[in-house]
Order: C-alpha cells, then sequence, then structure tokens
C-alpha cells in the first residue's frame, strides 16, 4: 500500500470543488497553485535537461531566442552525450547533483529527462532524447531519475508520446502503427515508469493517430493508468492545451504554464457535468499526492557544492566522450608541443544546446582554454578558427590563416561542429551537413597535414565524407561547461574513453529509414518504417553506416570469451541466464560495454535483424576479468501482437549475440524457444517490411503502410483558408489582413545580422509555427484570443462581441 496516496485521499475529501480546481492549473509559467487552508504547498518547476534553467527575470532578447535568462547553474553534458556513457549509475549520480541544486534554488519539481526516440537525425531536439533504441533511452533516464528523486526533488518525464520532431510540432499528427508505438515510441516510458516512478508525466505537443496527447484517453487513461499501473501526476506540455475542460476529462491533471483564472470554467463544467466530479476528484488526488511527496521529502546530507557540480560534470563528459576512430592509434597524445588547434568552435565553444534547455553555466571551460591552462606565455597552443561563424567574417581569409598554422605543426587538433543555430528546439535541421566552409577546411588541411585529429561538437549526426582523412575522430557531442577539459583529458590519455554511440551515425542523409517521408506534408507525419528505426533497420536491411549504434573505441583492448546459456530450450515463463568472461588485455585501466542483441531466426513475424535486449558496463584494471551474466525473461523475447492486442513470444530459433557494438559481435549462440501462440504470415500482404536487404532507400507505398497502420491517412487540407481556429498557426493566416502585420512584426523582431540567412529564415518560420491558442502564454485573455480568431476569418462584429462578453461558438 502507498500511504502517501492513502494520506493524499483523506485531504482530498475534504477539499471544496473549488479548492480542487485550483490545484489543476498553472499559476502563471512555472508554479502551481496551493491551498493554505490544507497545507497544500505552491510548487515551483523549471527546465533541466543539462541542469537547471531557472528563469532571473530578464527579458527575451529581440534575436528568436525561445528563452530569457536564467541564475548560474551547472551546464552538465546534453543527453546526446550522457546516453553514451550507457551507465545508468553514472546518470543516478549526475541526478543527485542536479537535485541538490534544484534544492539550493527553492526547485520542486525538474522538468527532464526526455527519453523521446531518435528516429531521425534532422528533429531539431535530439540533443535533449537519449537514444534511437527504447531499451538503452528507458534505462538511461531510470537511473538519473532516482537519482534526482532520491534527494527529494521530482522530475517530469516527456515528452509523452511520440514526439519526434519539431516542424509543427504543436499540430503535426504522428502516424503510427500500434506495433511500432509499443515496441519502440512507448517502450521506454514504460521502462522509466516501471523502474523508476516518476512523480509527474508531461504529454506532447503532437497529436497521435489525430488525438491529441493532452487529450488521449486512450494514452493517459488506457496505457499510462490502467496498463502500466501509474499514480503520478500528468502535466501538458507548455501552451499544449487548447481546451482545458477537454483535456481534464480525458486525463491530464495539470495546465502549464496558465495565465488565464480557470477556476470559474473548471467549477461551472463540473457542475453542469461537462467535468464529471469522479475526474475532478482523481486528479486532485494525483495533485495533492505530488505535493505530499514533495513535502515530506528527506532533507539533502551533503550540502549543495558548485565544485563538487562542476567535478560531476566533468566525469559524466569524460565516460561519454566516443572515440570513433583512432588509426595508428595516434591517440592519446604524449604532450601539446608540436600540436595546433584549429577551429572556431573550439573557442565560441558549442557545449549545450538551444531553447529550453539551454544553462547559464557556472565555470565554463573551452576547449581553447583547456589546452592552455597551466602552460607558460609564449608556449600557448596555437590556434587559428579556420571557418566563419557569423556572415560578416572573412571565410578565405580565415582558411588561408589556418593552411599556414597547420602545415607548420605535427599534428592538427580540428574543432568542427554544428553552430546553434543549426540545431534548436522549435525547428528541425534542413540536413546532415555542416556548414560548406567546414567540409572545405577539412580538405585543404589534408594537403597540408596528414595527422589530423577531429573534435566534433553538435546534438547530432552530420555526414562525415573527410572521415578518411583524419587520423582520429573524437565524439563530444554537446559536453556540457566542462566538456574542454574532459576532451583535452581524453586526448592526453588522461581519461581512457569508454562511450559507446547511443546513435547510428549514417553515411548519408539517404540512407535514413525515415527519408522522402520525414517530417510529412502539413500536418500528417507518417511513419513508414514503423519498427525500423535505427540500427534496426540498418542491420537488417545491411546498409553501410559511417558509425554503428554502440560503437566506441578505448586505449585499452577488451576480449570476449567463455559464452554459456543456461539452457538450450526455453519454456513458457522460464529465464535464460546468458554469461561470458570480459578481459582487458590492455596495458591501462579502462571501461567496456557488453551489449546483447537478440535475433529471431524462423518466424512469421516480421522482425529486425537484431534488437538490443540488454547491456552491462564494467571497469576493469589492466589485465583483469570479470564475469558478466545476463538474465532474459520469457517476456523478452515476445513482440506486439497488433491482433491480439498484447505482447506474444512467437515460437522457434533464437539467436543470442553478445557485441562491442551492433556490428562487432563476438559471442553467440541459439535457444528454441516453446510457445503456445501461433503468428500469422503477412508476407505477402507486406513484403517491404519482410524484406529490407536490398539496394536503395526504404521505400513503401501508402497502400501497405495503411494495412499496418490500421486506418488510411488523413487528407492534408488546405490550412490557409477561412475557417481559422485556436489551433491555426501564424503562417497560415499570414495572408489575411492582420496576419501580415504580425508577420512584419516577427520578422523584424527576429532577424539579427550576426546571423546567417538560413538561421534567419528558420528562427522566422519556428515563431510563424506558433498556433493562435499559444498568445495565452503570454498572458492574453481567452476572449481577447476569440477576438483575433474571429478577425483572421472576417468577422469584426463577432470579434467585438467575444471581446466584450467572451461569447464562444
Amino acid at each position: 500500500m502507498d500511504f502517501t496516496v492513502e494520506k493524499a485521499k483523506t485531504i482530498v475529501k475534504k477539499l471544496t470543488l473549488k479548492q480542487k480546481v485550483y490545484l489543476l492549473y498553472g499559476d502563471g509559467d512555472w508554479h502551481t497553485f496551493g491551498v493554505k487552508k490544507a497545507e497544500i504547498k505552491p510548487l515551483e518547476m523549471h527546465d533541466g535537461p543539462l541542469g537547471l534553467r531557472k528563469p532571473d527575470g530578464s527579458a527575451v532578447p529581440d534575436n528568436g531566442e525561445l528563452v530569457g535568462g536564467s541564475v548560474p547553474a551547472t551546464c552538465f553534458p546534453a543527453p546526446c552525450l550522457t546516453a553514451c556513457s550507457w551507465d545508468p549509475d553514472l546518470l543516478h549520480e549526475m541526478g543527485v547533483n542536479v537535485a541538490k541544486e534544484c534544492l539550493a534554488q527553492q526547485t520542486d519539481i525538474i522538468l527532464a529527462p526526455g527519453v523521446n526516440i531518435k528516429r531521425n537525425p534532422l528533429c531539431g531536439r535530439n540533443f535533449e532524447y537519449l537514444s534511437e533504441d527504447p531499451l538503452l533511452a528507458g534505462k538511461m533516464a531510470a537511473g538519473y531519475i532516482e537519482g534526482v528523486q532520491g534527494q527529494g526533488v521530482g522530475v517530469s518525464l516527456k515528452h509523452f508520446a511520440a514526439n519526434n520532431q519539431e516542424y509543427r510540432r504543436f499540430n503535426y499528427s504522428a502516424e503510427v502503427d500500434m506495433r511500432a508505438l509499443r515496441e519502440i515510441y512507448l517502450r521506454p516510458f514504460e521502462i522509466a515508469i516501471k523502474d523508476a516512478n516518476p512523480w509527474t508525466v508531461m504529454c506532447s505537443y503532437n497529436r497521435i493517430n489525430g488525438v491529441y496527447s493532452s487529450d488521449n484517453d486512450w494514452l493517459l487513461k488506457d496505457v499510462l493508468r490502467n496498463e502500466w499501473g501509474y499514480t503520478g501526476a500528468v502535466m501538458s506540455d507548455w501552451g499544449a492545451t487548447y481546451d482545458p475542460i477537454l483535456s481534464h476529462s480525458h486525463g491530464l491533471d495539470l495546465e502549464m504554464p496558465c495565465h488565464i483564472q480557470r477556476d470559474k470554467a473548471l467549477v461551472k463544467a463540473a457542475k453542469q457535468g461537462k467535468l464529471k466530479m469522479e475526474t475532478v476528484n482523481e486528479e486532485a488526488l494525483h495533485m495533492v499526492t505530488l505535493n505530499l511527496r514533495l513535502r515530506d521529502r528527506p532533507v539533502s546530507k551533503q550540502a549543495f557544492n558548485l565544485g563538487i557540480s562542476h567535478q560531476s560534470a566533468l566525469k559524466v563528459a569524460e565516460e561519454s566522450i566516443v572515440l570513433a576512430k583512432n588509426y595508428g592509434d595516434i591517440l592519446p597524445l604524449n604532450n601539446l608541443d608540436d600540436v595546433c588547434l584549429i577551429g572556431a568552435l573550439s573557442k565560441k565553444f558549442r557545449y549545450q544546446g538551444a531553447g529550453s534547455s539551454k544553462v547559464v553555466p557556472t565555470n565554463l571551460v573551452t576547449l581553447f582554454g583547456a589546452l592552455n591552462a597551466g602552460r607558460d606565455i609564449g608556449k600557448e597552443v596555437k590556434y587559428e578558427p579556420g571557418y566563419p561563424l557569423t556572415p560578416k567574417e572573412d571565410a578565405k581569409a580565415l582558411l588561408l590563416s589556418a593552411l599556414d598554422l597547420a602545415s607548420t605543426h605535427d599534428k592538427v587538433i580540428l574543432c568542427l561542429g554544428l553552430p546553434e543555430g543549426y540545431e534548436t528546439e522549435g525547428y528541425d535541421r534542413r540536413d546532415m551537413r555542416l556548414p560548406e566552409e567546414q567540409y572545405t577546411l577539412v580538405d585543404a588541411l589534408a594537403s597540408v597535414n596528414k595527422n589530423i585529429i577531429v573534435v566534433f561538437l553538435g546534438g547530432a549526426p552530420v555526414e562525415m565524407p573527410f572521415a578518411d582523412k583524419a587520423q582520429a575522430i573524437v565524439i563530444a557531442y554537446l559536453p556540457g561547461e566542462a566538456g574542454g577539459e574532459a576532451i583535452k583529458n581524453v586526448l592526453l590519455g588522461k581519461a581512457n574513453p569508454s562511450g559507446k554511440l547511443a546513435e547510428t551515425w549514417p553515411l548519408h542523409y539517404a540512407d535514413v529509414p525515415s527519408y522522402g517521408f520525414y517530417s510529412g506534408t502539413g500536418d500528417v507525419a507518417p511513419y513508414k518504417e514503423s519498427i525500423f528505426v535505427g540500427y534496426r533497420y540498418y542491420c537488417s536491411a545491411d546498409r553501410p553506416v559511417l558509425f554503428p549504434f554502440g560503437h566506441g573505441l578505448s586505449y585499452s583492448r577488451f576480449t570476449y570469451s567463455d559464452f554459456k546459456l543456461s539452457k538450450d530450450d526455453l519454456k513458457v515463463d522460464e529465464s535464460l541466464k546468458v554469461s561470458l568472461k570480459v578481459a582487458n588485455t590492455g596495458k591501462i585501466d579502462g571501461g567496456e560495454t557488453i551489449q546483447l542483441y537478440l535475433a529471431a531466426r524462423n518466424g512469421k513475424t516480421y522482425k529486425p535483424l537484431r534488437e538490443l535486449k540488454g547491456f552491462a558496463k564494467v571497469f576493469l584494471e589492466a589485465g583483469k576479468s570479470k564475469t558478466i551474466i545476463f538474465t532474459l525473461p520469457y517476456s523478452a523475447f515476445a513482440h506486439y501482437d497488433v491482433t491480439g492486442e498484447r505482447f506474444q513470444v512467437e515460437g522457434g530459433q533464437y539467436l543470442i549475440e553478445i557485441g562491442a557494438s551492433c556490428l562487432d559481435i563476438r559471442l553467440s549462440g541459439f535457444v528454441e524457444v516453446t510457445s503456445p501462440y501461433q503468428a500469422m504470415d503477412k508476407r505477402s500482404l507486406l513484403p517491404s517490411y519482410y524484406n529490407l536487404a536490398r539496394k536503395g532507400a526504404f521505400r513503401v507505398s501508402d497502400d501497405e503502410f495503411e494495412r499496418i497502420l490500421g486506418h488510411t491517412l488523413p487528407v492534408q487540407n488546405d490550412r490557409h483558408r477561412r475557417p481559422f481556429t485556436l489551433n491555426s498557426t501564424l503562417e497560415e493566416i499570414s495572408g489575411t489582413f492582420i496576419g501580415k502585420k504580425i508577420k512584419k512584426k516577427i520578422v523584424k523582431r527576429c532577424y539579427s545580422p550576426d546571423k546567417s540567412e538560413r538561421e534567419n529564415n528558420d528562427i522566422v518560420a519556428m515563431m510563424l509555427d506558433s498556433p493562435i491558442r499559444m498568445a495565452g502564454m503570454i498572458g492574453l485573455s481567452e476572449k481577447t484570443i476569440l477576438a483575433f480568431v474571429a478577425l483572421t476569418n472576417g468577422k469584426p462584429l463577432r470579434a467585438f462581441f467575444e471581446l466584450q462578453f467572451g461569447h464562444r461558438k
């Protein structure tokens, strides 16, 4: 029995209707209302995928930024990097330090972690998400959640669900088949919820098969509550709700943010039966339970210390950075005496993402700063930017200066990456390319220096046609405020790299399975690749990649041996033990992640060639070994059967594989699985999903996709025509008189001479992508917003009545 829930039930019974509804909507941007007489305190929550972002009240600058200034806090590495540690215990430690910082800043809930699947490399928010694999994402999130909540600070697991693009994120419908939903997109949420019980879950903006996440009975009630047994609170993403009564009727507990007093409308709806009293009581119970968990939290025994937190950020970065290539063992470097540094991003350091995750760091260490720390004047590592970051810089002059420097040194540390404007919350990347000046630079440098060590900074994979021209490639992603020091330690061997990629790095964007139909047309986003996301596709289709999922090198050498299965035949509800020995045969201590993959060999159901079913990270001293034991439950062999609406195990032969990556399989063995379930062979109906090993990009017709989708794809209507609604975007109304005026103001406000034309256009498009309903986030009343909608529809008289009386059709 959960005594916190029982105590909350007693409190809720004593609350009046008005007191209950006060708990169901936000008090401004970052707070909830409290009920003083019932000792229910207001709660404070803030963004936090990379660390605490608590706004300091400074205004949002007029250059298209989503957020204003915030209180300085430790900027930890982004999830795109931390997931590469493959170490839930490390994220637990990070979560502890994040929570202590929250407590010092009177923050009750941190809005993290994000476990949305990295479906496509172009998603502008991929840096906030953990992996393309649901098991890895779920387990890493669970470690973080337990670390944070163990200190008495709540988390918000987000964005529930199928939030895999930023383009039209407020309105698009993820048209995704049930099997893919269950096995891929919902699975990391299920793992994190069942393993770590996050105190809140945040709904996504988008629709799923036509229904908004925050209005979705099936998602919020059938799956989250009834199947998974979740008892925490469900909140909206910021501005996601367009009809609060509808949302509260379908499973939403807390509307965030809210600048409109909802109590009268909610009380009226409850009294009229539009909002059931049973629903009000349930949602109030969830909010009171959350309040009690935060009120009764344990007091941390260790005081918050910025220095400790910074060291934690350094440790996380060091253990997550991926050494992707090390030809001829050029790394680690013996010293920096004959090494030069080229790359503007090493000095104007790209260490974190943009948007709501942006942190003001307490102690930023750039790569340029780290390499020169402690060096005498005159002995600094020589530096040239090499490429421009603003349109005002002379690319040719920068290139020539870089060539002169590289030609006079033995080795070049070349820092490449994505400028901040290329990836951010709010819009997707246009392609997988770096800025073209960086490609030109690499080609030119290779002609004068053969010892190029590339350090990549950015939140997602990029095309690297120059990979064969680099002796080493270090993928640091967005390494946080201690990132410069972490990269230096890896380059010099003070830290032995142990990171493994949590996502595939394709050779070309055209190789991506969702290429050609991502991110959809208008508001229809078809997930035609179904379960074949990331390595599940590349392995099954035998497509070459730049770097595979799970790949990462070390300065040590690890050997795998003594592979054993506890049984050859697995019966219903039995478990299988898989054991092996891992030895560090290198000369230095190091960490290795052992990955267990499962492959069905003779079934009737289409499945990927291999799927991750277990992983373990071990740290071994040189010359030492350790036995690793995995336990696979019977359910690990299951797939989701759409007809039976449940997970089923198909009998037959399965291959158990142990690898250092999804393409570096070291050990394997077969097990025969017994099951009474009889699967249907749908090869003739779904040929594309059974036959992926072919040349060319993944292609499937709408007709074939609709067979697994279970319904026809929606027809995309022209949304630039009247009638406009609260969900119409500013871009859609830009042809109206008032819409033209607004667009002109947005363009003027967002334009920055320091940004490229591409970046300025992307920022403007992001702002115009906002629905009219989002005006409520800046404090406009419901009457004003509805009047505005009436004006866009050419009805000034209705606009007058809306403004005067708030009448709503």
